[in-house]
C-alpha cells in the first residue's frame, strides 16, 4: 500500500498520477479525463515523453505536450514512486494591447535618444559624475526595453502572432559567440561552454537569442551565490537541447510548480529587483514555436538546470531566409541582460 504524504494530498485537486518502474499505478479522476480511463498500466515514456521518463532529478518542472496539448508538469519522487501533477497555463500573461506597446516603444525611444546625447556630451566634457548618471539612466532604459520585449513576445505567443522566420543557424558558433560576449560583460562569473562541433538547424536566430538571454538572465538575477554558468548543446536525434546550468541557490521544491508562471503569483517589495517573472514564459513559448519543450531541474542549495529543446524538423510552416553568419548583437545582449549588468556596461565604451 502506497502511503501518500500530506503535500501530495493537498494538491490532489490537480490532475495527478503516481508511477512506479516506468508505469502508471494510479491516476485521479482529473488525470483520467486527460489521459483516458485506461491510462493506469501505461508507460510514462509513452504518455509524457522521454524528457520525463529519463530524468534523474528527484523534483523538477517541465512544459511538455500531453495528448496533443502542452501542460506544465511538476514531478516529485518519493522513494521508488514518482508523483506527477499537471495543468494547463490558461491565464494570459499580460493585459496589454498593441496600442499600449507601441506607445511605450515610442516613449522609450525618445528616452533612449536623450540618454545617448547626454552620455556622449558628458564623455566629451570628461565629467565622470554626469557620465555615471547617464549610464544609470541608459541602463534603466534598457531594463524597460527588456520588459517591453518580453511583454510583446508573451503577447505574440498567447495570441498566435509571434513572427518566426527560419534560417540555417550554426548552433555551436551561435552559442559560443553569444556566451563569449556575455562573459566580457560579466567577468565575475565563470562561464563554461560545451557545444561540440558544427551543427546546423533551421531556427529563428533572433528568437533563440531571446531564449538564451532569458535563461542566462534568470541565473544572474535569481541564483544567489552564483559563481559558474555552464552552457551546453546536446544533439538528441530529432532535436537539439540547449542546457543552461548554474551553481546558485536553487529553487525550493514547493516553488517549482510556479516557475513557468511566476507573473501570476503574489509579488512583494523584497522581490522588486527580480522582475515580473515573464522570462520562462517567453522561453517556453519560443521553444514551443520551435517544436520543442522546456524542462527545469533544481534542488535548493544545489543549483538549477534548464533544458530547452529545439526540433530539427520544423517543416515548411515558417518563412525561410538564406543562411547568414551570426554576429554579436550588442544592443540585443544589453537589452536581454539589462536586469543583471552593472551600470558600467551602459557607458559610452559599450554604446559606441
Amino acid at each position: 500500500m502506497i502511503q501518500i504524504p500530506y503535500d501530495i494530498l493537498s494538491l490532489s485537486g490537480e490532475p495527478t498520477v503516481l508511477c512506479k518502474f516506468g508505469k502508471l499505478i494510479f491516476a485521479n479522476r482529473s488525470a483520467e479525463e486527460i489521459l483516458g480511463k485506461d491510462c493506469v498500466g501505461k508507460g510514462v515514456k509513452a504518455l509524457f515523453g522521454p524528457a520525463i521518463s529519463e530524468a534523474q532529478a528527484s523534483s523538477f518542472a517541465a512544459d511538455v505536450p500531453v495528448m496533443g496539448r502542452h501542460y506544465i508538469l511538476r514531478v516529485t519522487r518519493i522513494g521508488d514512486v514518482q508523483a506527477i501533477f499537471f495543468s494547463r497555463d490558461e491565464t494570459p500573461a499580460v493585459l496589454m494591447n498593441d496600442a499600449f506597446i507601441c506607445s511605450m516603444r515610442n516613449s522609450l525611444m525618445n528616452i533612449g535618444i536623450a540618454a545617448d546625447k547626454g552620455r556622449l556630451r558628458a564623455s566629451q566634457l570628461g565629467d565622470r559624475t554626469i557620465s555615471a548618471c547617464f549610464a544609470s539612466l541608459t541602463k534603466s532604459h534598457y531594463v524597460m526595453m527588456r520588459l517591453l520585449s518580453n511583454i510583446s513576445s508573451a503577447k505574440g505567443i498567447l495570441d498566435g502572432t509571434l513572427p518566426v522566420t527560419l534560417s540555417a543557424v550554426d548552433m555551436p558558433r551561435f552559442l559560443s559567440d553569444l556566451v563569449e560576449t556575455i562573459s566580457m560583460l560579466r567577468p565575475d562569473i565563470d562561464f563554461h561552454v560545451n557545444v561540440g562541433e558544427k551543427l546546423i538547424i533551421d531556427a529563428d536566430a533572433a528568437l533563440l537569442e531571446i531564449l538564451v538571454l532569458n535563461l542566462l538572465s534568470n541565473c544572474l538575477v535569481h541564483a544567489r551565490g552564483l559563481t559558474r554558468i555552464s552552457v551546453s548543446l546536446i544533439d538528441s536525434g530529432d532535436s537539439v537541447i540547449i542546457s543552461v546550468c548554474d551553481d546558485g541557490c536553487g529553487i525550493k521544491a514547493e516553488e517549482l510548480h510556479s516557475v513557468f508562471s511566476r507573473y501570476r503569483f503574489a509579488f512583494d517589495m523584497k522581490h522588486l529587483s527580480q522582475g515580473p517573472g515573464l522570462g520562462l514564459t517567453v522561453v517556453r513559448g519560443i521553444a514551443e514555436h520551435h517544436g520543442g519543450t522546456v524542462l527545469l531541474e533544481s534542488r535548493e542549495n544545489s543549483g538549477t538546470t534548464v533544458r530547452a529543446s529545439i526540433s530539427k524538423r520544423l517543416g515548411s510552416q515558417y518563412l525561410r531566409e538564406p543562411q547568414a553568419p551570426y554576429s554579436d548583437n550588442m544592443k540585443g545582449i544589453l537589452t536581454g541582460l539589462a536586469d543583471c549588468l552593472p551600470d558600467g556596461c551602459f557607458s559610452e565604451k559599450f554604446m559606441d
